[in-house]
C-alpha cells in the first residue's frame, strides 16, 4: 500500500538536525495533547529491561512514589516546564516520511514528518516518569469545573513540552543512549535542600539556615573548593561544619518531626500537618511556617550557647577543624541527636533548657569514650598519664 494511502497516526512539523550519526526531530506540543497522545496507552511504549530480551530496549523499573511526587508538582505549579521527553524510533521509510523544508541554521531544517500507521514502536529513552506524570494530572483535572484542580487544568492548557524523536531502531544503541542521559551526576541533596521550595521540609529549612547562628557561614551545600571561591568573592566567612540536608532536617525535628522521618515522604506529611494546624488557629501557611521557622531558631540558638563545641565555636575560642576533631557531635548524626532531644522536650512538655542541661553532662568529646587501656596504648610520650582519668569520666578498665 502507497504511503498516501495508509492512515496516519501522527504529523508534525518540527527541526530535524543530527548529533554525529544520530539524526533527530524536536518540535513542541501542547502539554494536553502530550498528556491525551503521546502516552504509554497510545503513541508510545516502553518495558522494563531484560536481559534474556534483545527486542525491545527496557527501561528501569516504576516507582509510585516518583511518579506521584512529579505528578503532584505538575499540579501545583504555576510553572509546570518539565524539560525534554525522548522517544525513539526505527526511519522505516515504508511508514515514516520526511519532508525537507528551509535550513533555518546551519545543519538544522524544518521537516514535516509523517508516521503512518503500521510504522515500527516508538520507545521511550528518556522521561518515562514525566510523561506517566503528565498523563495522570490531566485526567486527574480535565474535567474540573473549580478549586485548585481549575486552575491547575488552565495551567496545563497553557503549556507545552519539547519532545525529541530519535531516528534509531537499534534497540542496544536506545539503551545505551538511555543510560547515558539517566547517569549524569546527581544533585547533592543539600544542594538540593536549599534550592529547592517545592517542599515544606526545604522552606523551613532554608529558613533556619539563614537565621541560626549555629549554621551562619557554616552549612554547605557546595564542594569545599566551590564554597571557599564562593565566600572569597562575598567576603564572608565560612568554615565547613554540616550538611544543609543534616540541617533541613534537624530544623524538622525540632518543629516537632522528631525521629518520624524515615522517609522524605513521612517528613514531609508530619510537617505538613504541623503547619496546618497552625494555620487552624489564624496565620496563613507561609506565615506559619515562619513562627515554627523562628522557634525552631531560637533553640538551635539556645543550644549553640550551651553545648559543649558549639560553646566554644560561639565564643570564637575554638574553630570548626578543631571541633570536628575532638567531639563527637561534630558528625550530622550528633546534630541530629541533639535536634531529636529538643523534639521529644517539646512533645513532652519539658523545659528545653533542662534538657539542654542534662545533655551537657554527657561527655560529648572523643577521648572521653576511650578505655584506659586504649589511652595508655595510644598515648603521646609527651602527655602526663594522669590525664587519661581526667579526659574519661566515663571510662572503665
Amino acid at each position: 500500500m502507497a504511503l498516501g494511502q495508509r492512515p496516519i497516526r501522527v504529523e508534525r512539523i518540527g527541526f530535524m538536525s543530527r548529533s554525529g550519526k544520530l539524526r533527530k526531530i524536536s518540535w513542541t506540543e501542547p502539554m494536553r495533547s502530550m498528556a491525551e497522545l503521546w502516552n504509554f496507552e497510545s503513541l508510545i511504549d516502553r518495558s522494563n529491561y531484560n536481559l534474556n530480551d534483545h527486542g525491545r530496549p527496557g527501561q528501569r523499573d516504576i516507582s509510585e512514589s516518583q511518579i506521584k511526587k512529579i505528578t503532584d508538582g505538575i499540579r501545583t505549579s504555576e510553572r509546570p516546564y518539565i524539560g525534554t521527553l525522548v522517544v525513539g524510533m526505527e526511519y522505516d521509510i515504508e511508514f515514516v516520511k520526511i519532508e525537507k523544508g528551509v535550513e533555518v541554521m546551519p545543519g538544522v531544517f524544518l521537516v514535516k514528518i509523517t508516521i503512518y500507521e503500521g510504522a515500527p514502536i516508538i520507545w521511550s529513552v528518556d522521561g518515562q516518569y514525566r510523561v506517566m506524570a503528565v498523563t495522570r494530572c490531566w485526567s486527574s483535572v480535565k474535567d474540573a469545573v473549580e478549586g485548585d484542580a481549575l486552575s491547575a487544568r488552565r495551567v496545563i492548557e497553557e503549556s507545552a513540552v519539547e519532545p525529541t524523536l530519535l531516528l534509531e531502531g537499534d534497540h542496544d544503541i536506545l539503551a545505551d543512549l538511555f543510560i547515558t542521559m539517566a547517569s549524569t551526576k546527581p544533585i547533592s541533596p543539600s544542594l538540593i535542600a536549599v534550592m529547592d521550595k517545592s517542599s515544606t521540609p526545604n522552606r523551613l529549612g532554608q529558613h533556619v539556615i539563614r537565621r541560626a547562628t549555629l549554621f551562619e557561614g557554616r552549612a554547605t551545600y557546595l564542594a569545599s573548593a566551590a564554597h571557599k571561591e564562593l565566600a572569597k568573592e562575598t567576603g564572608d566567612a565560612f568554615e565547613a561544619l554540616y550538611p544543609a540536608a543534616a540541617a533541613r532536617s534537624a530544623a524538622s525535628a525540632v518543629a516537632g518531626v522528631g525521629v518520624r522521618d524515615r522517609s522524605s515522604e513521612i517528613r514531609d506529611t508530619h510537617l505538613d500537618a504541623i503547619v496546618q494546624a497552625r494555620t487552624a488557629v489564624g496565620p496563613s501557611g507561609d506565615e506559619a511556617l515562619a513562627l515554627i521557622g523562628d522557634e525552631v531558631v531560637e533553640l538551635l540558638d539556645l543550644a549553640h550557647e550551651r553545648m559543649p563545641g558549639w560553646r566554644e565555636i560561639a565564643e570564637g575560642t575554638i574553630s570548626v577543624t578543631e571541633f570536628r576533631q575532638q567531639y563527637l557531635h561534630s558528625a550530622a548524626a550528633g546534630l541530629h541527636v541533639i535536634a531529636n532531644c529538643i523534639a521529644a522536650a517539646r512533645i513532652a512538655k519539658v523545659p528545653v533548657p533542662e534538657v539542654l542541661d542534662a545533655l551537657v553532662e554527657i561527655p560529648c568529646r572523643r577521648d572521653a569514650l576511650q578505655t584506659v587501656a586504649w589511652a595508655r596504648v595510644h598515648r603521646s610520650p609527651t602527655r602526663p598519664s594522669s590525664r587519661d582519668n581526667r579526659s574519661c569520666p566515663s571510662a572503665t578498665t
